[in-house]
């Protein structure tokens, strides 16, 4: 009876045997830890039967901890012994990776990765061979394949097949903020260093992959269900859009454009496909040329991005401009994203930029204007931020990838 009773208490989740966990645990622990849980036990059950003197024997130690926790009656005492073991092993495999991997624990990272592998929904056997595999193998995939395959999907270059795995990876990859990693993290860069080989912080970018400066741009799904992401452009060395509009608007009034007409559009005609549709009403109504549009634009991008030369502005502007001046929306769209691109690689100096979407895994590295002209047709190009928004100052579209 007493055989059935405590077999009936030690059953847990997935019908995994709480007596076999535990001895899987220690099997796959060193002497400290052993020690530790010993000594814990050992004071925690002074009332039971425990050798005082037990020799410096880790089995001997080993088979004394199970054997104490086998003789408590008390199932509310045997799952908090065996939920503080446990957490314990978890807490050390993962500590022990991330200051091998990464070097800092950053603000109690392990603590915070400990206790979501600890809540997921699948069995305890699964939680601890997916910490035991990071402990002693360093990484889930190698970071070089993503330089190597510049188009893919990250979760594919995983290889390892567990239920754990499966269903933290994308809590990890959405892991952002202040982590406590020199700066502050995006979406998708911890992920990155928690499971790639080769891939670690940068004192110059996001991530350093191999060798190469690498920036992250994390698309995502919002909670409206609206896939978001990020844009080309950083905080140093643009200059103050509400500025630049000033300086645009008058290279709309040289041009000929009343203005009374530039009050009434003053705060529409925005770089957006109803900016552009209400700017090219006025092209119409005052015939401005082609020369006439490109040095309005060519002024323009030069005050944005001030360190750009004229010739590096000229190869961009002819592209969205007809030859009766119109502009057309759709490669203004498409060219904003190559200069700012451009201008964000020369000013930041990284070497690519990985855009991620860290619902699907889905990826692409662009390191060039060519490269990413030749990946539109899966990066979606959303508006270019109107004149009034500061926070980040430039001509960028949000990008985002499915």
């Amino acid at each position: 009876m007493r055989h059935i009773l405590l077999k009936r208490i030690f059953l847990k989740e997935n019908s995994d045997d709480n007596l076999k966990i535990l001895k899987n645990i220690l099997s796959n622990s060193d002497e400290d830890f052993v020690d530790e849980i010993y000594d814990i036990v050992k004071k925690r059950f002074k009332n039971k039967k425990t050798k005082d003197n037990i020799e410096e024997n880790i089995i001997e130690k080993r088979n004394e901890i199970l054997k104490t926790i086998s003789n408590i009656d008390d199932e509310k005492e045997i799952e908090s012994i065996l939920s503080f073991i446990n957490r314990k092993f978890i807490l050390k495999a993962i500590r022990y990776h991330i200051e091998n991997k990464i070097g800092s624990l950053g603000n109690k990272i392990d603590e915070l990765i400990t206790d979501m592998i600890l809540k997921l929904p699948t069995s305890f056997n699964s939680k601890m061979e997916f910490a035991l595999y990071l402990k002693n193998n360093g990484y889930l995939f190698d970071g070089k394949e993503i330089l190597n395959n510049k188009r893919g999907n990250l979760y594919s270059l995983v290889t390892i097949r567990n239920d754990a795995y499966e269903l933290i990876k994308r809590q990890i990859a959405k892991l952002d903020g202040s982590l406590g990693f020199r700066q502050i993290q995006g979406p998708g860069e911890f992920f990155l260093m928690f499971f790639g080989k080769d891939i670690n912080i940068s004192k110059h970018s996001d991530v350093n992959i191999a060798g190469f400066e690498i920036e992250v741009k994390a698309s995502r799904k919002s909670k409206n269900g609206r896939i978001t992401g990020g844009r080309f452009s950083g905080t140093s060395f643009y200059a103050n859009m509400s500025s630049v509009k000033l300086i645009f608007f008058d290279s709309l009034r040289k041009a000929g454009i009343s203005d009374e007409d530039l009050k009434i559009y003053e705060n529409s005609l925005n770089l957006n496909f109803k900016g552009l549709n209400n700017l090219n009403n006025l092209i119409k109504k005052y015939s401005l040329t082609y020369n006439d549009i490109f040095n309005i634009f060519l002024i323009t991008f030069k005050n944005i991005m001030f360190k750009f030369s004229e010739n590096d502005i000229k190869k961009y502007v002819g592209r969205f401009i007809r030859a009766n001046g119109i502009i057309d929306a759709n490669e203004f769209i498409k060219t904003a994203a190559l200069i700012s691109f451009e201008y964000y690689k020369m000013i930041e100096g990284f070497d690519a930029i990985l855009l991620i979407n860290v619902d699907s895994g889905n990826y692409v590295v662009i390191e060039d204007a060519e490269d990413l002209e030749a990946n539109f047709n899966i990066i979606k190009l959303e508006n270019v931020p109107p004149w009034s928004e500061g926070r980040k100052p430039s001509i960028s579209p949000q990008i985002t990838i499915k």
